[in-house]
């Protein structure tokens, strides 16, 4: 029997689709991986920087293989997170409110593929990042070096406007229960995913809001060195009084944010381009 044109093309397009959402579910899988990471040093006392937290998946057994694994997740995630944002396959639209999230969308399609940069210098010690790197974190250089520049220390500023603007979002995303329109999970279930997605909606939002603030700190007192991206929030939390509780808090919360990210890997419409 002859498959006519038109049902070849249409299981082209069924194929298609079908590895496209794999692919975005992978994306999703690999940023819960990242997450639990974070969470367990945070848990453990000892808060790290994302470059941190991965690089010391070298020291263990497997470790390098599993970072590789990362990686393509998060290229999967970054191709996913374009093709919302350009293709607007969730319906955003070209209203002002629309194309802010559409510009976030691809803000985060940009910083996770050099989050993949990061680790594909970890994995395979390129040195990709030393020019930049003078201590234990690169936020802390990147800073110095964006400073460092004509109308830098503004640059800065709006760098930490934005971040905190990103945290905001996320703690209203929570509130709001926003996330809700893209999961299809069962109700049945909902009575223990919505609090997992609020509380990690909510920690990270909390971790936006004090990066924001310490970005926002470091340009008004032209001093880099307080800003330390991820690590620096965890360890501002650590210093406070019951700094310990605080922090392990936060380990908790930023497990939870794994956890939404897993339930997006399970149960997130994916609509391909």
């Amino acid at each position: 029997m002859v498959t006519s044109p038109r049902a070849r093309s249409g299981r082209l397009v069924e194929t298609y689709e079908r590895i496209f959402t794999l692919l975005a579910r992978v994306g999703y899988a690999a940023r819960a991986a990242v997450y639990v990471l974070l969470g367990l040093f945070a848990l453990l006392m000892t808060p790290k920087s994302t470059r941190g937290a991965l690089g010391e998946l070298l020291n263990h057994p497997g470790g390098s293989t599993l970072l590789v694994v990362i990686l393509l997740g998060l290229l999967c995630y970054s191709m996913w997170r374009f093709a919302e944002a350009v293709f607007d396959t969730d319906d955003h639209g070209r209203s002002l409110k629309g194309l802010v999230v559409r510009m976030g969308l691809l803000v985060s399609c940009i910083l996770h593929l050099l989050l993949a940069l990061l680790m594909f210098d970890i994995v395979f010690q390129l040195g990709i990042f030393v020019v930049y790197d003078s201590g234990d974190n690169g936020s802390r250089t990147w800073v110095g070096w964006l400073m460092s520049q004509p109308a830098g220390r503004w640059a800065v500023a709006v760098v930490g406007i934005a971040v905190l603007g990103a945290g905001v979002a996320h703690l209203v995303k929570g509130y709001r229960k926003k996330y809700d329109r893209f999961l299809q999970i069962p109700s049945d279930k909902r009575r223990w995913t919505d609090p997992v997605c609020r509380t990690g909606l909510y920690a990270r939002g909390l971790v936006f809001l004090i990066i924001g603030y310490l970005l926002i700190l470091a340009a008004w007192r032209v001093t880099p060195d307080e800003t330390q991206g991820l690590e620096g929030a965890l360890d501002w939390l650590l210093a406070h009084t019951h700094g310990r509780i605080l922090l392990g808090a936060m380990g908790l919360g930023l497990l939870a944010f794994s956890g939404y990210s897993a339930l997006q890997a399970g149960f997130r419409s994916i609509n391909p381009p």
